[in-house]
């Protein structure tokens, strides 16, 4: 298991540069536009022009955190719905490697996603609503945008809830609950960067 673990968190440490960044950032936003512009990274470098090469450092060192264990479940998971899942899950799962099931659980989950009615926001201006979510991965019973190719099925969420990501980030304020990521000129107040979980 602790090979496997090696083997997915060096998949997961990319070449991030900062074109790569700012050129993915920029896709993100054409589907899924930001709410603010400060915390953007082509903004961060305008800002912060000596950091450019700590973002791309936080960038690389970005990865998931979950549980040895976790590991062993998603083997299981993915030879039990290799041999009994329907046929959308075969096809997703026929080439399916651990590290791969890991980007998928943290790649495919919508933009937002609460509440007991499935309240959501879907990525790609795929729009919002609720509900819809327990057809994903069943043969029949998909309905587009809300399909297996692009969202998790509700046995994959129970899955994903038991990993989670850690990266650092250069901080803009003191981080109080209703900063609303406005830019503090004086950055002697609060620390540079913080790690999120």
């Amino acid at each position: 298991m602790a090979a496997i673990l090696k083997k997915l968190t060096k998949k997961c440490s990319g070449n991030s540069t900062i074109d790569i960044i700012i050129k993915n950032s920029e896709e993100f936003d054409d589907a899924n536009p930001f709410p603010i512009e400060s915390v953007r990274v082509k903004r961060l470098i305008k800002r912060f022009p000596e950091k450019i090469n700590l973002i791309e450092k936080f960038a690389k060192e970005a990865y998931p955190i979950i549980h040895e264990d976790v590991l062993t479940l998603i083997t299981d998971f993915l030879n039990f719905k290799l041999e009994h899942g329907s046929k959308i899950e075969k096809s997703i799962y026929k080439d399916m490697t651990v590290p791969k099931f890991v980007d998928r659980l943290l790649s495919k989950r919508p933009l937002v996603f609460c509440g007991i009615r499935d309240l959501h926001l879907l990525q790609g201006n795929h729009g919002k609503g609720c509900g819809g979510f327990e057809a994903i991965g069943k043969d029949g019973e998909e309905r587009a945008p809300r399909i297996m190719k692009h969202y998790l099925t509700y046995d994959e969420m129970k899955v994903s809830a038991l990993l989670g990501c850690s990266c650092y980030t250069l901080t803009l304020n003191k981080g109080d609950r209703y900063n609303k990521g406005i830019t503090e000129e004086e950055i002697n107040q609060f620390t540079p960067d913080a790690l999120i979980v």
